[in-house]
């Protein structure tokens, strides 16, 4: 019998290996990759994966390229935290590689590589099959150049993800509780899970908290989360055109009330006390420890840590996945509207400096064929993130999935989505990179501003960035 002490163990080493949701780097080996060349026709930089899969995979659909198209490739795994830095660093020195990808890209790299013009545009390789994406994929890629003063394709999406909300229905159910009374409406839904939180202390679990939301201002989560949350109170930060939409009386409000209750959960104890220092997979791990009832993560890793082989070892693993451990949904609005969720989209790039930019489209043609990106999103990132391609849900896996987490999380793309602000204007990365809302969250938490005194601040700090980027 694995005891909870093991299972905490456990689910730990396989965050470690990379089914956690926040930044961290892969306990990998070879991060200079597994093909090389020394008369390579291509040079393709790709992020270290965080499962073994992801890497093996990438490896062999290269290889595959390889053998069709008759040209040598050079294939380099990079860690997530240095591939952007690597990737500026070559392109600054004219030594660009011809095609990179990191998951993170789309929060910073790519949009402000596209606005400088550093980017190949991929609108031959799009347009002729944009009808097979989901329409926000392609907005997600649809960036401005500020050198030519327009707008055009300059990454090609190949998987998306968004917020999911995962609890305990093992918790619930201790003290009476089902998830067919989770509400639907937005502060009965987080009433509930206070309330939850409430009963359980009364049956004894004194340490349980009923919301795991990421307060930190070194955790991506925390902005993730709350856009949500923005979102849920209508608010607009930037329209399409790249222009700011603060001085909106209605986004001041908007604002205001979002900071408010955000913060206002962990003010009145329903937030563990560690959420403001969390780092990594902190949010995660509070989970999988059943300290937290609920949490919210930005892929289905969570529960992925629970999806072992299934032999007589992992039975109670197997019970955790498919039975204790529940992916759902969010809410209405405030106002009762349907929540529009907001779309990270994985992206993959051509430099503009790149010497082999035929080659590059040729390989990115190769991946996009549905056969090989299909075995890249369920063989390698074993369903963590979703594909942003219709013709991929002809494979039963996504498009009558048995996986009831996997199952869940395609719901919800059914419900209205945009892209993240970074593709109408690159300085909105900086919002992010410079925590301007999580600042904001903590300083009504440890510094007892109010939420209005909070929200002006972050919206003079958005302005300026705005400003300063012109």
């Amino acid at each position: 019998m694995t005891s909870r002490r093991e299972f905490t163990r456990l689910s730990l080493f396989l965050l470690g290996l990379g089914l956690a949701n926040c930044t961290q780097t892969p306990n990998q080996p070879s991060p200079k990759g597994n093909l090389s060349s020394e008369d390579a026709q291509l040079r393709i930089w790709w992020m270290l994966g965080y499962l073994p899969e992801e890497n093996e995979v990438i490896v062999e659909i290269v290889r595959g390229w390889e053998k069709e198209s008759g040209l040598k490739a050079e294939l380099r795994l990079v860690p997530p935290n240095t591939i952007s830095q690597d990737t500026l660093k070559a392109i600054d020195q004219g030594n660009a590689p011809d095609v990179v990808f990191t998951t993170d890209g789309n929060f910073d790299l790519f949009p402000n590589l596209a606005w400088t013009n550093k980017l190949a545009d991929v609108s031959d390789l799009l347009n002729p099959i944009k009808y097979d994406f989901f329409p926000t994929a392609l907005q997600a890629v649809y960036y401005g150049n500020n050198i030519t003063k327009k707008r055009s394709y300059y990454a090609v999406p190949i998987a998306q993800t968004t917020v999911h909300v995962h609890y305990w229905r093992s918790l619930l159910e201790e003290v009476g509780l089902s998830d067919r009374e989770i509400p639907q409406q937005w502060d009965a839904f987080w009433n509930f899970w206070k309330q939850a939180q409430n009963k359980l202390r009364a049956r004894g679990r004194k340490n349980i908290y009923g919301l795991g939301l990421c307060m930190s201002a070194v955790q991506a989560d925390t902005l993730q989360i709350f856009e949500q949350f923005l979102e849920a109170y209508n608010v607009k930060i930037l329209n399409e055109k790249g222009q700011l939409l603060l001085d909106a009386p209605d986004a001041r409000q908007g604002i205001i009330a979002a900071l408010k209750q955000y913060a206002s959960f962990y003010q009145d104890g329903y937030v563990p006390p560690r959420a403001v220092e969390w780092t990594g997979a902190g949010n995660n791990v509070s989970f999988l420890e059943s300290e937290s009832l609920m949490t919210l993560n930005s892929t289905v890793g969570i529960p992925g840590t629970q999806k072992l082989e299934q032999n007589q070892y992992n039975q109670q693993a197997a019970e955790r996945y498919f039975k204790q451990i529940v992916t759902g949904g969010w809410p209405k609005k405030p106002d009762g509207g349907t929540l529009r969720l907001i779309s990270t989209v994985k992206q993959i790039v051509i430099p503009k400096a790149a010497k082999n930019q035929k080659a590059a489209k040729s390989f990115l043609s190769y991946l996009l064929q549905p056969e090989n990106l299909n075995r890249l999103l369920k063989e390698g990132s074993k369903g963590r993130i979703l594909p942003v391609m219709t013709p991929l849900f002809k494979d039963p896996f996504w498009g009558k999935p048995t996986d009831p987490h996997l199952a869940s999380g395609i719901r919800q793309y059914q419900q209205p989505n945009r892209p993240s602000y970074t593709v109408f204007h690159p300085a909105y990365s900086l919002v992010s990179s410079q925590n301007v809302w999580a600042k904001a969250i903590l300083g009504i938490i440890q510094q007892d501003l109010s939420p209005k005194q909070a929200a002006n601040g972050a919206i003079a700090q958005i302005k300026e960035i705005f400003a300063q980027s012109r």
